[in-house]
């Protein structure tokens, strides 16, 4: 008689492709920075200058 839903083992050629797949999709998180990132950056770090600047200036207006 043969019963539904029977699971078969793992063999060696599938735990091989889990393997490779894993290893495939972890590099692909590992790319270098492209040059939307970078000029990303450079936006949040422009913004953040102009935050502390802009603290700057009220702080020196208020102690006069």
């Amino acid at each position: 008689m043969q019963t539904k839903n029977e699971c078969k083992p793992m063999n060696l050629s599938d735990s091989a492709f889990v393997l490779y797949m894993s290893a495939i999709l972890g590099l692909t998180g590992c790319q270098p920075e492209g040059t939307a990132e970078k000029a990303s950056q450079k936006i949040d770090q422009s913004a953040k200058n102009a935050g502390k600047n802009m603290e700057n200036s009220l702080t020196i207006k208020n102690a006069k």
